[in-house]
């Protein structure tokens, strides 16, 4: 169709789906677009390039989230698991990290807030999930931002680990993975109060 109409193929669908065509992706949010220009500057396990003009106006403008944060809101699992197929905390750091790179600071804060603003704690947990928020936040010296989400993720995890200390013998086993990913999560969130010199996160994580 000489580029004329888009083709786009769907972020939550597996990369067999995707037919080879993965360097010529432009990441749009929900989407990948399927483009004439050949890929730059995509993460490692990453797909699409990002032009932050175009997915700053779809992130912040055009796509809407709905009443998720509302107090009223009852967050059933249908709801998580469309949350974690999509992946709106991804959306927002891989936005956030782009404008970081070209410098647009303020842009990349007001992305993270939003992040934190449509999935509060209080509905959508935070978890491993919030790691890369928690960094593009110390990568802006947004300290206190970083810290309050830090502080609750060890405080979320630290309760996982006695629920599941609480499964014994043959029992224990079963809740491995789990434990690992907690584990992990907690020794990541000491690496940033290490590398960004946060004291207090420090001595938290030690007790």
């Amino acid at each position: 169709n000489n580029w004329e109409r888009p083709i786009y193929f769907a972020t939550s669908i597996g990369r067999d789906n995707y037919l080879g065509l993965t360097e010529y992706f432009r990441f749009e949010g929900l989407a990948y677009r399927f483009v004439p220009i050949k890929a730059q500057g995509v993460g490692q396990g990453q797909i699409g390039e990002i032009n932050t003009d175009i997915l700053y106006e779809n992130v912040m403008n055009k796509f809407k989230w709905g009443n998720i944060s509302h107090p009223g809101f009852n967050v059933c699992h249908y709801v998580e698991r469309t949350v974690s197929v999509i992946d709106i905390r991804d959306i927002h750091y891989r936005l956030a990290e782009a404008l970081i790179l070209e410098e647009k600071y303020d842009k990349a804060e007001e992305v993270l807030d939003r992040a934190i603003e449509i999935l509060p704690d209080s509905k959508i947990s935070f978890d491993y999930s919030v790691l890369s928020i928690i960094e593009a936040y110390y990568m802006l010296e947004k300290f206190e931002k970083a810290n309050e989400i830090a502080f609750t993720v060890l405080e979320n995890y630290s309760q996982e680990l006695v629920y599941y200390d609480g499964f014994k013998g043959s029992k224990s086993s079963e809740v491995d993975r789990e434990r690992t990913i907690a584990i992990y999560v907690i020794q990541q969130i000491y690496t940033f109060a290490v590398d960004y010199e946060q004291d207090a996160l420090s001595v938290s994580y030690t007790h």
